[in-house]
């Protein structure tokens, strides 16, 4: 019985493992068909690039031709000219050129009257470009003065300042030629746009509105209570002693390293604080240039050939009507007495000038 039942329990046990065994044996026959027919059946797939497809390109409408421009870039180069002479001798031209004064007169000693001066003189066409009047070139000059023209009448915005002629002229005067500040001036008191540069001072009797027109202010400055200030540096071309000899209508003080030398005014002792014995016949001269009022001299100062000074002159018109100034100076010890005080040499343009100003210029000029 019981070698029965051990023998069944045994049959069984072999049962299940065959039947485990099978299905793993299945299993793995089923898995391994499987895969060789995927191997088989699966087809290769290949990538390729898509073609390349040129865009067409569009012809310009306009083909640059390098010859053409290069041709019409540059100028086409001149024939040689060949000449017929190969022993000519082509003499060197001796040209001095000076970059910094291409724009301005040559640069010299300045003259006083009492020679001819020395220095390069004036261009033939720079002259052709300036014009001269009586207060001076219209554009710059070296060693000349700087001149401005202020109306008195009217302050620095344009407006009425109420001054009278004989109540404030005299003190405006003297404060200024005190100092002989030209921006302190300006600051105060409306003034012409355009400079004129002044050489000499032969401005004859005549009616005061040719100043306002020669500093192009006519019909804007009106010719009363008006002043021009000339200031500058020159270099005296002679050492010695000097004086100033000149008239003004209505003031002329002159100022030499800031000292005035002279006080020509038409009433003096006015407009400035330099003192003149008025009764003293030597302080007088000659009635010149249309003034019915004789010259005066001025203080003796001394100057060094070759050493800057500085100059400063100031002319004015109180009331109105006429204007003028003429102003000379004197070398002491010199036979050849008073002559047309100038700062630079005289060019042939200005000995004609001057000739034509006045018939008194002639007699004076150095």
């Amino acid at each position: 019985m019981n070698l029965s039942k051990r023998t069944s329990k045994n049959s069984t046990l072999t049962l299940v493992l065959l039947i485990s065994v099978g299905l793993h044996v299945l299993a793995l026959v089923i898995f391994g068909a499987f895969k060789i027919v995927e191997t088989v059946t699966r087809e290769d797939q290949t990538f390729e690039a898509p073609e390349i497809v040129e865009a067409p390109q569009e012809q310009p409408e306009y083909q640059v031709n390098l010859e053409q421009r290069n041709q019409s870039s540059a100028p086409p180069r001149p024939n040689p000219i060949v000449v017929d002479a190969p022993e000519v001798t082509i003499p060197a031209l001796d040209i001095d050129v000076d970059i910094a004064n291409t724009s301005s007169y040559g640069r010299g000693s300045g003259g006083f009257g009492t020679g001819s001066g020395s220095g390069s003189g004036i261009s033939t066409m720079r002259e052709m470009a300036l014009e001269i009047s009586n207060f001076g070139y219209s554009s710059f000059v070296d060693n000349t003065l700087e001149g401005t023209l202020f109306d008195f009448k009217t302050d620095d915005r344009g407006k009425p300042t109420g001054f009278e002629p004989y109540e404030n002229i005299p003190e405006i005067s003297k404060d200024f030629t005190r100092s002989f500040n030209i921006p302190a001036l300006k600051r105060k008191f409306f003034s012409a746009d355009k400079n004129l540069y002044a050489s000499y001072f032969i401005i004859p009797f005549q009616d005061a509105s040719n100043a306002p027109r020669a500093f192009d202010a006519e019909g804007i400055i009106e010719p009363r209570m008006i002043g021009a200030a000339y200031q500058g540096v020159y270099t005296p071309s002679k050492t010695g002693r000097f004086r100033f000899y000149g008239r003004g209508d209505d003031i002329l003080i002159v100022r030499v390293n800031n000292r005035i030398v002279l006080d020509a005014s038409w009433t003096l002792n006015l407009y400035s604080r330099e003192s003149v014995d008025e009764k003293d016949p030597s302080h007088y001269g000659e009635n010149l240039f249309g003034f019915p009022k004789p010259g005066v001299y001025g203080d003796w100062f001394n100057l060094k050939e070759g050493q800057e000074t500085e100059i400063e002159i100031f002319i004015c018109e109180v009331p109105g009507g006429k204007f003028g100034a003429w102003l000379m100076i004197e070398k002491a010890g010199s036979n050849s007495g008073p002559k047309i005080f100038h700062t630079r040499p005289l060019s042939q343009d200005d000995r004609d000038f001057l000739k034509q100003v006045h018939s008194d210029a002639e007699k004076f000029l150095p």
